[in-house]
């Protein structure tokens, strides 16, 4: 009679199986601006930082920091083939065309 064990989970770069052992990431997404696409298009940054802090406060505990995170969407996804063939489009302007300012969560071009 064989048997089976489950593999350990693998590991990450410099140990363990967790990328921020210490931190939960507790985010709000979107593309500034847009309010179809996220948290982040829905509000000026005040605003904004104060929700999340508040969203963020229920995950917070002893063993664990809550960090309040903004993830951008980068890509979004397209209905048909783009230029590239693709069907996907960044959608914030690239650092080498222009400056993203978080200040006022636009990306002017």
């Amino acid at each position: 009679q064989s048997t089976t064990t489950t593999p350990p989970p693998p590991m990450k770069p410099g140990g363990g199986a967790t990328l921020f052992p210490s931190l939960r990431l507790v985010a709000f997404y979107g593309i500034p601006g847009s309010p179809r696409l996220g948290v982040l298009g829905e509000d000026a940054p005040e605003p904004l930082w104060a929700r999340l802090t508040a969203a963020a406060a229920p995950y917070s505990s002893p063993e664990v920091v809550v960090v309040p995170t903004y993830e951008l969407v980068a890509f979004i996804a397209l209905a048909k083939p783009g230029t590239d063939g693709t069907y996907s489009a960044g959608s914030l302007p690239t650092r080498s065309t222009c400056t993203f300012k978080w200040s006022t969560l636009t990306a002017p071009c």
